[in-house]
């Protein structure tokens, strides 16, 4: 059968046909759907519909309500004369288009009743578009044309529209080198012009958004100038642009790409880059760039660049208006640093020189951050001359510069990887850790600067460092040299701290670990390693000094070899230098004991022969101020003659307590190695003590290794000599880590321990403990403590049961919580339960909520007492010296029926003189369910450190009511004063 082909459409003198209007044509062209359609036309009777279209006075497509018209189903009246197809109409039955082959006047209307296939209707469609097929014309430009309609969702009722998209995709070329690419597209909205008769949509109550005209523009050129060559783009997306869908639907380009364009809705981009060619291997290049919201809130950035082969200049700049808030919809990659700079204004300025001939290199680079009122510069320099190496890393601020977020995270890390480098020059980038760079936020204020060189000639590798760290109100100056050889190694250091300088808790990690809390202090370290003929030799000195001249010297010696272990050590601290607990040194405890006194020390042991070792110490120590002296002489000798399974031991001690009190011990014993992890000893023991006392005392133990990690041992002793008499005591202990991962649980750790004492027969003591302890998920301390303590003399029993629970306590988490429940007997008629639970939640750098929960239960033979407490209290840090307290406090006495309500602030610090202060002031009110009582509490504490070995401490307080109810031996004020001194 002859079928009638539509008629074309003059659009300009060329031809566009509409696209899917081909299924009147040959069958062989009908689409996919279309086809679909017409085989399904017989077998699905579909919806019926009846629309009534106003004119256009236009030939052009009239949609109709529903799409996948079946076909053949249409009756179309024009006026009252019922239409032909192919002579007064066609139908695209896909999209649910209309055309007709006369125009039609705006007084007219076309009916038309049609069915339509439900399961396949779509609510919203593109219509068939006029459209140019992609094709060269000339040769030098391809082009492609839209003009489609994208129907408004049918759900949506009354006020719907239709969006009409037209526009052009055009690539044109000029000559060989330049190339012109534009994609400029108007969305429209669209009457639909349909008058529902009969229809089986449901209306909806949304109302339809009403669409406003707009424009999507987006062009870029490639131009060539001869050897110059010059990139310019242009974007203007209309923030009412609605022609997306159509232009999706019609892959006018990629859906990535038109994904982009419209989440960049309202922004417009301009930008231009040229590269100029100067030489074969030289040349300048700029480029310009700048982004604009619908507000005109803007991002702009420019760059200029010059190399010369030699050496490659780079400046560039980027200001991000303050009221910018697009940033997630940018297609840049850094926009997330672009959102950190926001009010700023970034420039940076780049010199490279490469190698050259020469064999030098340097790399140059200046950044500067303004916020408008203040800046921040940062320099960084590297220069490499092979045989030596200079680094440099200096940052300035202004005083009112609080931007250090707007650090990128490259530029925080090279900070902190110079920071680690002051201490260790081999230190990589990998060690840098995102809590070093999360750090650097706290730094504001602070200026920093770092120098680093590296010589090397030959085998001998020498290294130099200075560093310091400047604040309002003090300074931190460190510098250090190490030189390192294939034989020997030394090393150098020195570091001091203005005792105004109060930033020590805002630096680096490495650097806090180095500098413990050394404010007002100078410290000088020196030593070195040796490899000599004789074995390694280790030498290390310090001198630490504070603000008034007291200080301590500490000096090392280690020889080692195969048969030799050699340690001397010599230490003289001031009694008048108070600062021990500020250092960072591991040995403080040590150094806290040896206050006041010079000493010396000397670790010895030698290996005589293959079975002979000899360990020998001697410690020496005068006190400066009274010369009192102690000293010990300690000799042990081990003889093991058949291959260390069988071994003899003798030991001598003479100790000097000072003051005229000595002891000295002399033993023999016998030990025997049954297996590789477990040992027998046999010991016989004389002891003389300055009371003319002197025992006699032997003892069998064991010591057995269960895997690697728990230890067994026991011990029975027997005393003839004591005072009171004949003494047996024996003793078992395990100790040592149990599981390394179980479950939630790491590195379960046990401690046990089993003593009896029997004097004169009969059994007069005994203990017995058990501890056990672990990580939960690695964040917090979970432990089980039991002990039991009997004393048959006295008949007093004493157990305590404890379960505790405590969170990392790492001061940058954000909440800790402590968990203890607890129960004690004290004697034969006394019991106490205590349950404690407390959370601790930073809100912000400086101030944390505490809230805390203790029950107290007191059981005896006369009254049970249980009290209980809750309180709630903020802490706010004003400064590193000065923390302000509000609470509220309840207790509850459960036996009087008593309630107390405490509302109080107080105010706690350090004062100059390093003493520590607190004041506190509050409300309190009783009440015992009939009477009201309002009073006031408070505290006073004053705390005076007045050298390493003298306190003072004056404290008043007036508690509450209940407080003095709970506790009987004191009243409602309470006021003490205390001198504590240490004796050695």
């Amino acid at each position: 059968m002859k079928r009638v082909i539509p008629i074309a459409i003059l659009l300009g003198g060329m031809i566009v046909v509409p696209v899917h209007a081909a299924e009147n044509a040959s069958v062989s062209t009908l689409t996919t759907a279309e086809k679909a359609s017409a085989s399904t036309a017989s077998e699905e009777v579909g919806l019926a519909a009846s629309e009534a279209l106003c004119g256009q006075s236009s030939i052009a497509g009239y949609r109709l309500e529903h799409g996948n018209v079946i076909s053949g189903s249409e009756w179309v009246y024009i006026g009252a004369k019922r239409a032909t197809k192919n002579t007064d109409y066609t139908i695209d039955y896909t999209s649910g288009t209309l055309y007709l082959m006369q125009p039609l006047s705006s007084d007219e209307s076309v009916r038309i009743d049609y069915r339509y296939s439900e399961k396949d209707s779509a609510a919203t469609r593109t219509g068939p578009s006029l459209a140019f097929s992609p094709s060269a014309l000339g040769g030098n430009m391809k082009m492609s044309m839209l003009y489609a309609t994208h129907s408004a969702d049918s759900t949506l009722g009354a006020g719907a529209q239709d969006i009409l998209t037209y526009g052009m995709n055009a690539t044109t070329k000029f000559g060989s080198s330049t190339s012109l690419t534009s994609m400029i597209y108007m969305s429209s909205p669209q009457t639909s012009n349909r008058l529902a008769i009969t229809s089986s949509t449901k209306s909806s109550s949304t109302t339809a958004t009403k669409v406003k005209n707009d424009r999507m523009i987006v062009q870029s050129a490639d131009m060539g100038l001869g050897k110059v060559k010059v990139q310019v783009g242009y974007q203007d997306i209309g923030e009412d642009f609605a022609g997306f869908n159509s232009m999706r639907d019609s892959k006018v380009t990629e859906d990535a790409t038109l994904k982009q364009l419209e989440k960049e809705a309202g922004i417009k981009r301009m930008s231009m880059a040229a590269a100029v060619p100067t030489g074969d291997a030289a040349g300048l290049n700029f480029s310009f760039g700048r982004i604009t919201d619908e507000d005109n809130n803007y991002i702009v950035s420019q760059a200029f660049g010059y190399n010369t082969g030699l050496y490659k200049f780079d400046f560039s700049t980027r200001e991000v208006g303050a009221d910018f808030d697009r940033f997630d919809d940018l297609r840049e990659s850094d926009r997330l640093q672009f959102e950190n700079e926001a009010g700023m204004r970034r420039a940076q300025y780049a010199l490279k020189m490469g190698a050259g001939k020469s064999g030098i290199s340097d790399n140059l680079n200046m950044t500067q951050i303004s916020d408008g009122d203040s800046t921040l510069t940062q320099r960084y320099a590297n220069l490499d001359m092979g045989a030596i190496k200079l680094s440099a890393d200096v940052r300035t601020a202004d005083t009112g510069f609080d931007g250090m977020d707007a650090l990128s995270s490259d530029e925080r890390a090279r900070m902190s990887l110079m920071a680690r480098k002051m201490f260790d020059p081999d230190t990589q980038a990998s060690a840098v850790t995102s809590t070093d760079k999360a750090n650097m936020a706290d730094e504001t204020g602070l200026d920093r600067a770092g120098y680093l060189m590296q010589v090397k000639s030959g085998e001998v590798n020498t290294w130099m460092s200075f560093m310091n760290v400047d604040s309002a109100s003090g300074d931190l100056n460190r510098s250090a040299m190490r030189i390192k050889g294939r034989k020997f190694s030394l090393y150098f250091n020195r570091h001091s701290i203005d005792d105004t300088f109060s930033r020590l808790s805002d630096l680096q990690t490495t650097e806090i670990s180095n500098f413990g809390d050394e404010y007002g202090m100078s410290r000088l370290g020196a030593g070195g390693t040796f490899t000599l003929g004789f074995g390694e030799l280790a030498l290390n000195a310090v001198n630490i000094k504070d603000n008034d001249g007291a200080g301590l010297m500490k000096r090392s010696i280690d020889l080692k070899n195969n048969r030799l272990k050699l340690h001397a050590n010599y230490q003289n601290i001031d009694s008048n230098f108070d600062r021990i607990d500020d250092l960072s040194d591991i040995d403080q405890n040590d150094m806290i004991d040896g206050t006041g006194y010079e000493w010396s020390d000397y670790s010895i042991n030698f290996q005589a022969t293959s079975a002979l070792n000899v360990d020998s110490y001697i410690y020496n120590a005068v006190n400066s101020t009274d010369g009192e002296t102690h000293d010990q002489n300690r000799l042990s000798l081990k003889y093991a003659p058949n291959q260390n399974a069988t071994y003899y031991t003798m030991d001598t001690n003479s100790i000097n307590y000072g003051e005229g009190k000595f002891m000295d011990s002399r033993s023999v014993g016998i030990g025997h190695k049954v297996t590789r992890n477990l040992s027998l000893l046999t010991k016989l023991a004389h002891v003389r003590t300055h009371s003319d006392n002197s025992s006699m005392a032997g003892t069998l133990g064991f010591d057995w290794t269960v895997g690697s990690g728990v230890t067994i041992s026991g011990n029975i002793s027997n005393d003839a000599g004591n005072t009171d008499g004949y003494q047996r005591n024996r003793k078992l202990a395990i100790n040592g880590l149990v599981i390394k991962r179980f479950l939630l649980f790491n590195d379960v750790t046990l401690g046990t321990g089993i003593n009896t004492t029997n004097l004169k027969g009969s059994r007069s003591t005994s203990d017995n403990a058990f501890k056990l302890q672990t990580n939960v998920m690695g964040s917090g301390t979970f432990a089980i403590d039991n002990s039991d303590k009997y004393n048959q003399n006295t008949g007093l029993y004493n157990t305590s049961r404890i379960i505790k629970y405590e969170s990392d306590k790492n001061k940058s988490k954000l909440i800790n919580i402590s968990l203890l429940e607890q129960y004690t007997v004290t004697s034969s008629t006394t019991t106490k339960d205590k349950s404690s639970y407390s959370a601790n939640v930073k809100v912000s750098q400086n101030t944390s909520v505490t809230y805390k929960d203790q029950t107290t239960s007191t059981h005896s033979s006369s009254a049970t007492k249980e009290v209980a407490e809750t309180v709630f209290s903020a802490n706010h840090a004003i400064s590193d010296t000065l923390t302000l307290t509000g609470d509220y406090t309840r207790q509850i006495n459960d036996s009087s029926e008593e309630w107390t309500h405490i509302m109080g602030m107080g105010i706690s610090g350090t004062l100059k003189n390093k003493c520590k202060f607190e004041l506190y002031f509050g409300i309190s009110h009783l009440t015992d369910g009939s009477d009201n009582d309002y009073s006031d509490v408070f505290k006073v504490k004053y705390d005076h450190k007045l050298d390493a070995n003298h306190y003072i401490t004056l404290s008043a307080q007036k508690r509450s009511s209940l407080d003095a109810a709970v506790d009987d031996d004191e009243g409602v004020t309470v006021g003490t004063l205390q001198f504590r001194t240490v004796f050695d």
